[in-house]
């Protein structure tokens, strides 16, 4: 079942019919409706006792560090079940790139990997080319991650089994950063289907990296490297990979 609200203030009337859907319903759409920290402890409250909640879309709304804080609080539950979290344009407070404000007050257990959405953002994410709003999950797209962000990130994927697609693209990670997610990637027992990398500053020298994820990640079906300056050295590296028994990769962008 499937709850999508956009574009409409919630009252606190509003709010109380529909928390008892948001405890039950698989995918949740909230994108728009005015929600701020008040509210974040209910949907925290909704992540551990909805086991059938996979998706959810807070898209465009002020949570602030302490909002997201009780978010990710309700994600870390045994069973919260979540697979897709889009959150884009929610206006954290400012933090130190490499660490927002709400990753330093968590505790060390084991978020999943969507939840990073906003490291490295230092002020709200106004791009106008969002594609948030599309169907498909671009769940860290245009959000200011750094080479910096992807250390913690990585250490996340190590952690969680329940991601299918991570999309990074049109991020400034860079070199370094792709090294990191691929360490974490290798290290992962998540069945990852989709990875993004549009538009990340790769260079050759990750390629041999994503040759190994293409060769050892058999549930991994579509890559996609566009905008990205591999030249000929790059895609010769790529190719084993590729060309690899294991590989299952039906599309290379």
């Amino acid at each position: 079942m499937k709850l999508d609200i956009q574009c409409e203030q919630l009252s606190d009337a509003r709010w109380t019919e529909l928390l008892p859907l948001i405890q039950q319903y698989e995918v949740v759409r909230l994108d728009d409706c005015g929600l701020t920290e008040v509210r974040c402890k209910d949907i925290g409250s909704a992540l551990q006792a909805n086991a059938s909640l996979t998706e959810l879309s807070l898209r465009t709304n002020e949570l602030g560090d302490g909002g997201v804080l009780l978010v990710l609080q309700g994600l870390q539950s045994p069973t919260c079940k979540i697979q897709k979290l889009r959150w884009g344009q929610c206006w954290l407070e400012e933090a130190e790139p490499e660490r927002p404000s709400w990753a330093r007050s968590l505790p060390g257990r084991q978020p999943l990997a969507p939840v990073l959405s906003h490291l490295g953002a230092r002020q709200p994410l106004l791009s106008s080319s969002l594609r948030r709003g599309e169907t498909r999950p671009d769940r860290l797209e245009y959000c200011s991650l750094t080479a910096a962000s992807c250390e913690p990130l990585a250490a996340v994927l190590r952690a969680t089994r329940d991601l299918k697609e991570l999309v990074v693209s049109n991020n400034d990670i860079g070199e370094a950063g792709v090294q990191a997610l691929c360490r974490g990637l290798a290290e992962s027992a998540c069945q990852l289907e989709t990875l993004k990398l549009e538009n990340c500053g790769l260079t050759a020298a990750n390629c041999k990296d994503l040759c190994g994820i293409v060769a050892s990640q058999a549930s991994l079906k579509d890559l996609d490297l566009g905008s990205n300056r591999l030249g000929d050295a790059g895609l010769a590296e790529l190719c084993p990979g590729l060309l690899s028994p294991s590989s299952q990769l039906r599309t290379l962008w």
